[in-house]
């Protein structure tokens, strides 16, 4: 029986993978992460590792350089990086070229277990010269391991003329600020034993590099009846991570996401938490905390307000700065506090959890 979180950490994987190979899409989610070393586009290398696609793949996109357009020879010289962590072995890196006749169509890292020993597949590079394609590097890795990246690549006319024939590769739209979106499915068993599907979106938000190698994107799951918080860790291993939302009874209890006072209850609000999975997904600058103390993002990574109501007048408390990725903020201490609202800066997706008291204390538990 597969329960409702973990059928939606499924969903979200599959809706990310379907994701990456639709058009530009993929290509402008992981142009994010450019210019940093090491860390390859959308193609063979990120449906294999994140999405267990071992079939040989077509070519993705034109390759990253306007030249090698014309019908003459070519040199191409290329730098790359074999990864073979699970085996043990340090990064290695190399540069290899190969002379060949244009146009070159393509240079990219296909993975394929066609031919591989059991447990292991074939990692090659691949050059797509104008006569047909050439491979820059072939080997054998363990299922664990990355395989080839590339860094670079170098495309030369041999007879040093101009290399001006043909067009530069389209351009490839920028990921959008708030987030992309996509359909999600969920099929869960609930506690009845009924089969239960639900549909939904997932949006997904521009992937960040967290020092030294962690890769994570913010995510949003909206269902009908809940929706969930989380991200997507894309390096060192693929994970999903969700933040589901939950209550607990008792002094200082924290309420359900966004869960607001109703002026009648017998709860007291005390305070907003505001909780934020990827404060770094903003472009907030970080300041270090020292010993116990937390990192700081400033200006900001959201702003909290409340509405509150004192002798038959509603007003908006000023915004609070939130600064902090766990961040309490006290309600005010004058009037009824009847709503609160948290205003995210773009990029970043933040949980709020109202904190409540019982107004009157218990005794003797």
């Amino acid at each position: 029986m597969t329960n409702f979180v973990d059928s939606v950490v499924g969903g979200v994987r599959t809706a990310f993978c379907t994701f990456i190979n639709i058009g530009d899409r993929g290509t402008s989610f992981f142009n994010e992460l450019s210019p940093l070393p090491d860390i390859p586009s959308a193609g063979p290398f990120w449906n294999r590792v994140l999405c267990d696609r071992n079939d040989p793949l077509p070519p993705g996109p034109p390759p990253p350089f306007t030249g090698g357009q014309c019908p003459t020879e070519y040199r191409v010289t290329i730098s790359r990086t074999l990864f073979s962590e699970s085996e043990g072995q340090p990064p290695s890196s190399a540069t290899v070229d190969r002379i060949g006749q244009g146009p070159v169509s393509g240079v990219f890292v296909r993975a394929s277990t066609e031919g591989a020993p059991s447990g292991r597949y074939e990692s090659s590079i691949i050059v797509a010269f104008a006569s047909g394609e050439v491979t820059a590097g072939s080997t054998f890795v363990d299922n664990g391991s990355t395989g080839y990246v590339i860094d670079n690549v170098s495309v030369v006319r041999t007879d040093g003329q101009p290399d001006n024939c043909g067009s530069p590769p389209p351009d490839i739209p920028p990921f959008p600020p708030e987030g992309d979106t996509v359909n999600i499915d969920i099929t869960y068993t609930n506690n009845e034993g009924d089969t239960v599907v639900e549909l939904g979106d997932l949006t997904i938000f521009a992937p960040v590099v967290i020092a030294p190698v962690n890769i994570v994107a913010p995510i949003r799951v909206n269902l009908p009846d809940v929706s969930f918080n989380g991200q997507i860790v894309l390096a060192p291993r693929f994970d999903v991570v969700l933040n589901p939302p939950a209550s607990t009874d008792g002094p200082g209890e924290e309420g359900g996401d966004d869960e607001q006072p109703e002026p009648d209850d017998e709860k007291e609000l005390i305070g907003v938490r505001v909780i934020t999975s990827d404060p770094t997904a903003g472009g907030a600058t970080t300041i270090f905390g020292q010993g116990a103390a937390p990192n700081l993002y400033v200006p900001r990574l959201a702003t909290v307000q409340y509405e509150v109501k004192f002798e038959g007048v509603t007003a908006w408390t000023e915004p609070v700065d939130i600064k902090a990725a766990n961040q309490f903020v006290p309600a005010p201490k004058v009037g009824l506090v009847t709503r609160f609202v948290v205003n995210n800066i773009p990029n970043v997706s933040s949980v709020a959890r109202p904190i409540f008291i019982p107004e009157t204390p218990r005794c003797c538990e």
